[in-house]
């Protein structure tokens, strides 16, 4: 088998390195898709939630259903950092606040772990610009709720 110069072993290996950094930005965010789960606020409270993230970034809606009626939340920011990754949404408002000190604005965050079919973690809620804890959430990968 003859052996490959040098030019051309570094032009495979360029192609090699091109192709698998395409395979892996096709695969988009971990967090794409949607997320079946459940959110549990204090030492009762547990609404069923559903998540859709699209493939780029951290944005899209959150669904709670509590007391028979579910409300649509839009996610106002969020990032990913390997499997760890935070997801702040408006839970006062059908719209994203422009300050977490507007009237109605609530804002919440998600702080968890993303896995091949689960995420989980803590909800916080913010108040003057402080997180303080309320509670939990774990959600599967699936298909939206009703599907």
């Amino acid at each position: 088998m003859p052996r490959l110069s040098a030019s051309a072993r570094t032009t495979v290996a360029a192609f090699a390195l091109t192709l698998a950094t395409a395979m892996l930005a096709s695969c988009g965010s971990p967090l794409q898709g949607t997320w079946n789960g459940t959110l549990d606020v204090g030492p009762i409270d547990a609404w069923p939630v559903v998540v859709r993230l699209p493939a780029q970034g951290v944005t899209g809606t959150l669904e709670i259903v509590a007391e028979g009626k579910t409300t649509r939340h839009p996610i106002c920011d969020g990032s990913i950092n390997g499997d760890s990754f935070e997801i702040t949404f408006e839970a006062g408002m059908p719209r994203c606040a422009a300050t977490t000190t507007e009237p109605k604005s609530v804002r919440r965050v998600l702080v968890g772990t993303v896995g091949v079919e689960a995420m989980w973690g803590e909800l916080f809620e913010v108040v003057a610009d402080k997180r303080e804890k309320i509670g939990f959430f774990r959600a599967f990968r699936g298909p939206a709720a009703g599907s």
